[in-house]
């Protein structure tokens, strides 16, 4: 199974957090952001990681090369940030099948395998995880 993985964005709402990298490499407990989401997709089964990359693109190529824990990395790139869906869409041409997508800024307490098995009963999964509100404002 595919995982696509957009991050291509600036993130100009963390201020001077990205103003030299990307919000994928924003320190996190010790690892980048970007290495949470590409484990929750390994974990969840993907054999290939798709990321969408934009804003100082090299440096996550740098960081994270051809592989992730034994799964090849493909990246695209993203010439224009038009939103979301402009971001799958770029992938389009790599995927065959189901995909997993896992936004390239989301951390998961859990495991979202759950919501991978779910998908082979459903056309359309969507998983979403509560936050209380003390984090949400944080």
């Amino acid at each position: 199974m595919h995982a696509v993985v957009p991050a291509a964005g600036q993130a100009t709402r963390l201020g001077e957090l990205t103003d030299n990298q990307p919000k994928g490499l924003v320190d996190i407990g010790g690892q980048p952001l970007l290495e949470y989401v590409l484990n929750t997709a390994i974990e969840a089964g993907a054999d290939e990681l798709i990321v969408i990359i934009g804003y100082e693109a090299a440096q996550i190529i740098d960081r994270f090369g051809d592989v992730c824990d034994g799964v090849p990395i493909t990246y695209i790139h993203q010439r224009e940030q038009l939103g979301l869906g402009h971001a799958v869409l770029q992938a389009e041409s790599q995927i065959d099948g189901d995909f997993l997508l896992v936004n390239g800024d989301n951390i998961f307490t859990g495991s979202v395998r759950p919501i991978v098995d779910a998908s082979e009963r459903f056309d359309v999964v969507l998983g979403v995880e509560e936050v209380s509100p003390a984090v949400a404002q944080t």
